[in-house]
C-alpha cells in the first residue's frame, strides 16, 4: 500500500539525520586519534577528550551518541553509564536482536550500517523499536551509534501519506468533475 511503501522509504532514507550526527562525532574521535599519532597528545588523554566530546552530544528531544568497540564492548553509553565498559555482545532486546554485537558489526563495513531493535526512551524502561546507524573509527576500534525511535518517524511517515493520498484525491475529483 502507499501508506506501507513510504514507511519502508522513511526507514530506508530517515536514517539521514542519525547519520549526519554520527559522521560529526566520527569527524571529532578521528580528529583527536590524529593528534595522538602526530605526538601532540598521549593517546589516553585524546581518548578520555573524544569520549567526553561524544558524551555530550545531544540532539532533538532524545537523541545522543554512544561508542562500543569492534568486539561489541560498551565503551561510553551517555544514558546507560552502569553499561560503560561491560561486554555489549550478550545483550538482547526483547526480541532476541543482539544489537550491540550488531552495531559492532555494521560498523566495520565501509560505510557504516543500520541496526532495528528495542530500546528504552532516557528515562523509561519500556522498549521502543528503534533505529541505529554505526560508523566505524578505525584507528581506535571503535564504532559510534546513534539511533531514532520509530513512533514518531512512522507518525509523520503516515501524515505525509494521508496528505499525498488527499492531495490525489481530490486532483482525481478535479479531472473527474
Amino acid at each position: 500500500t502507499l501508506v506501507r511503501d513510504h514507511l519502508g522509504s522513511i526507514r530506508v532514507h530517515g536514517t539521514g539525520e542519525i547519520q549526519y550526527v554520527v559522521q560529526a562525532a566520527a569527524s571529532q574521535v578521528e580528529a583527536y586519534a590524529a593528534r595522538a599519532a602526530r605526538g601532540e597528545m598521549p593517546m589516553a588523554e585524546a581518548r578520555a577528550r573524544a569520549l567526553d566530546a561524544v558524551r555530550s552530544l545531544r540532539y532533538g528531544t532524545d537523541g545522543y551518541v554512544f561508542v562500543v568497540d569492534t568486539a561489541a564492548r560498551i565503551v561510553m553509553h551517555p544514558v546507560k553509564p552502569a553499561l560503560d565498559e561491560t561486554d555489549g555482545s550478550a545483550i538482547r532486546d526483547v526480541d532476541g536482536v543482539a544489537h550491540f554485537a550488531e552495531m559492532a558489526r555494521a560498523g566495520r563495513r565501509p560505510g557504516g550500517g543500520v541496526v532495528a531493535y528495542r530500546w528504552p526512551r532516557p528515562g523509561s524502561t519500556v522498549p521502543e523499536r528503534k533505529l541505529s546507524y554505526a560508523r566505524g573509527v578505525p584507528a581506535w576500534g571503535w564504532v559510534l551509534a546513534s539511533g531514532m525511535y520509530l513512533d514518531k518517524v512512522e507518525g509523520a511517515a503516515r501524515a505525509a501519506a494521508v496528505r499525498a493520498a488527499l492531495v490525489a484525491g481530490g486532483l482525481l475529483l478535479a479531472v473527474a468533475g
